[in-house]
């Protein structure tokens, strides 16, 4: 039996939210396509791309308020997707609008078509997902890893706590991610305090340094520029997911004290530090 090709479609700014959409999509059963994990060293990223959004079942556009109103090759890929919806009849189901919070797409045809919200509960979301794309959600295809043993766990939630205040970045990052996962309790802690220290160094970042050589400066402005994006907003997202997949009034309440989108002028967590 083929299982149905899923295309996701996303803006750069949504990465964390598509990954995790693969993840659990792939983990139920699905077959889903996304660059980061199917497009292969080598390839000719574009015609690879046109070509899976024309060869797929179904095409899910992954929109949020940071994205909705961005240009970019996104754009092509829905505008691809809308003009292949075209072809099929008026009740098959193609393109999947997945929204990650209250925006509104810029596509008319988009607005037209009702939308998979994965909030305020990412499951509930991802359940008409599954429905949608004809994909029947059993115990045996939730998660095709064999169990872990409670010992096993406790010791690689201790180490991803711990990973959490590694002094590189991308370590952090794998960390919230793996944390979320788990859905362990013990992590809602660490991951705020990750969450603090990480908004503290993004408001740092943004201070002016005081060199006396330029050329101090100019290599300090090099750096900022190349680790902003990621550094900063990945990871960031990443521990925000992972408080939202453990799903417990204390993680939610943490989330409502810390704000989930500081742009250019983050603010600190800092009711929260002082009972942490």
């Amino acid at each position: 039996m083929n299982i149905p090709l899923t295309f996701i479609s996303y803006a750069h700014e949504d990465e964390v939210s598509a990954i995790r959409l693969y993840s659990d999509l792939k983990r139920a059963g699905a077959n889903p396509w996304i660059d980061k994990e199917c497009l292969l060293p080598g390839q000719k990223w574009e015609i690879a791309i046109k070509r899976a959004i024309k060869s797929s079942d179904f095409f899910l556009a992954v929109l949020s308020s940071k994205s909705v109103e961005k240009r970019g090759y996104v754009q092509k890929e829905i505008t691809q997707a809308l003009d292949i919806l075209d072809e099929f009849p008026e009740s098959r189901i193609f393109l999947i609008p997945i929204r990650l919070d209250k925006c509104e797409p810029s596509h008319e045809k988009l607005k037209c078509l009702h939308r998979a919200d994965m909030f305020p509960i990412w499951e509930n979301g991802l359940a008409k997902i599954l429905k949608s794309i004809n994909i029947k959600r059993s115990r045996e295809n939730i998660d095709p890893s064999p169990p872990q043993s409670t010992i096993d766990i406790e010791d690689e939630v201790e180490k991803l706590i711990r990973d959490l205040e590694s002094p590189y970045e991308r370590v952090q990052y794998s960390a919230a991610i793996r944390l979320g996962e788990l859905c362990d309790m013990r992590s809602i802690d660490p991951l705020c305090r990750a969450l603090i220290d990480w908004d503290r160094a993004f408001r740092d970042m943004q201070e002016e340094p005081d060199f006396d050589n330029p050329e101090d400066y100019e290599a300090d402005e090099i750096e900022r520029s190349e680790n902003w994006d990621y550094y900063y907003e990945h990871r960031r997202n990443a521990a925000i997911s992972a408080l939202e997949k453990i799903s417990s009034p204390e993680a939610l309440d943490i989330l409502k004290r810390i704000s989930v989108n500081p742009g250019k002028s983050p603010k600190i967590g800092l009711q929260y530090l002082e009972g942490v």
